[in-house]
């Protein structure tokens, strides 16, 4: 959403001393697989969810320069977290560095949530394949998405399934919503304030990466 939460915040004080719709381009929001998760947890279907990891890994050319790995690809993850556990991060404790890039250009980072329920996050712009994954673990079932291939596998005691499913282009989807808010006249799914939240679990992790520290966020 910006480089920074004082940014950040001065768009959000824009939008709304302007009465203007704000919507934070967090694409994997509108990733039907996502979706289908998100639904599957809403249903019951996983039980308690108590951990989920996403891998977000692949080659990249140095960007712009202005920000690394965790800004610019991991905090579409730190975003889902939050969108799926639908609560805020409570601690952060990451690890990164830079091998090829001006900034970091690998992290891991682990997420607290209530109820010692925990999300990791992998993210680097150095593994040869191009690699997007979430795995959600609940108390009688797991839920492995594809982001790229939007393939949902479910798994159980019993038995693993991968239903039938109509693949849709997340952009599409994306623009489509935010147009038909503002026509609307209703708040978009993904707000300037979803925006704001990542951004400060995004510094929240750089910190930690900075201190070997863990950093509680509430």
């Amino acid at each position: 959403m910006a480089k920074s939460p004082k940014e950040a915040n001065e768009i959000l004080s824009a939008a709304e001393q302007k009465g203007v719709y704000l919507m934070t381009g967090f694409i994997e929001r509108f990733n039907p697989g996502v979706q289908r998760v998100k639904k599957l947890i809403a249903d019951g279907v996983l039980g308690e969810v108590v951990l989920a990891f996403a891998r977000r890994v692949g080659r990249w050319p140095e960007r712009g320069g202005d920000i690394g790995v965790v800004k610019d690809s991991a905090i579409h993850d730190i975003d889902i977290m939050r969108f799926l556990f639908e609560e805020e991060v409570a601690s952060v404790y990451a690890r990164a560095g830079s091998l090829g890039h001006k900034f970091e250009d690998y992290a891991q980072i682990i997420l607290g949530f209530s109820g010692d329920r925990t999300a990791f996050v992998e993210a680097n712009w150095l593994t040869p394949r191009k690699i997007r994954m979430l795995t959600v673990t609940g108390t009688d079932a797991i839920a492995t998405v594809d982001y790229i291939t939007q393939e949902v596998t479910v798994g159980n005691a019993e038995k693993s399934v991968t239903p039938n499913f109509k693949w849709e282009e997340p952009l599409m989807l994306e623009l489509k919503h935010f147009t038909e808010s503002i026509i609307a006249e209703r708040r978009p799914l993904v707000t300037g304030f979803d925006g704001l939240k990542a951004l400060e679990v995004a510094e929240a992790v750089l910190r930690s990466a900075k201190n070997g520290e863990k950093v509680k966020l509430v």
